[in-house]
């Protein structure tokens, strides 16, 4: 399967005041400096950027791109076979999962069928979503009573494309916060611990036997495994 970034995420995933609070940084002359490590640490986890935690920190939108719908539970298509020898597809109602949880929404779920011809499906007439709002993956199925159609055997012949990622707090009047902070608090502690270590460690270099002294302890890199995610 393939997946294409559409829309990176625009929203900050750490505020600069926040972040120099953290460093105890009071003035203005590492802004610049503080600000790419951000980026920097928030890249070591956010997908759109190549991170490897498996989990959106922001909206984002992707389209997964698959050669058919009918997936084992792994997203590897497989065919099954009738008595004369043509693929078969009626027995299979296999979930597909979508990549970088948590979902926000489905935008589009496109395929071509075996003439070449480009169908739309449509949610909770076609498929539904299970697991929306959950912490691990979430994945798309046919609506009862149906089952997924038959599409043309290529690389991107299914295109379900996607928005997924943790809302950015907004605030409305007064303290009340109108979209609140949903991000795991985990991934706001390593954040700012990786860009502390990042900030007094401006030079990597080896201590010791030790890892470079920018690199976190396995004990602050686990709090982030029971976040992973993995598809």
């Amino acid at each position: 399967m393939h997946r294409i970034l559409i829309t990176p995420p625009t929203d900050d995933v750490l505020a600069l005041e926040d972040v120099k609070r953290h460093l105890r940084v009071d003035y203005s002359d590492d802004d610049a400096l503080i600000s790419a490590m951000i980026v920097a640490a928030v890249g070591l986890l956010d997908p759109a950027a190549g991170g490897t935690l498996g989990r959106a920190l922001r909206p984002q939108t992707w389209e997964l791109q698959l050669p058919s719908f009918y997936l084992d539970t792994g997203n590897e298509p497989y065919r099954r076979f009738d008595h004369d020898g043509r693929r078969s597809w009626r027995d299979s109602h296999s979930a597909i999962k979508l990549p970088h949880p948590p979902l926000i929404s489905i935008d589009s779920v496109t395929y071509d069928d075996e003439a070449g011809e480009a169908h739309t499906l449509i949610e909770n007439t076609d498929f539904r979503v299970i697991g929306k709002g959950g912490r691990s993956s979430q994945s798309i199925i046919p609506a009862p009573g149906k089952c997924w159609p038959a599409a043309r055997w290529q690389p991107d012949a299914v295109r379900i494309r996607y928005t997924c990622g943790y809302p950015a707090p907004a605030a409305a009047q007064g303290e009340t916060l109108a979209v609140p902070e949903t991000m795991p608090q985990p991934i706001h502690v390593w954040l700012k611990l990786q860009i502390g270590a990042f900030y007094e460690n401006r030079e990597m270099f080896e201590v010791a036997q030790r890892e470079s002294a920018a690199t976190l302890p396995d004990f602050i890199t686990n709090m982030l495994a029971p976040l992973r995610g993995y598809v």
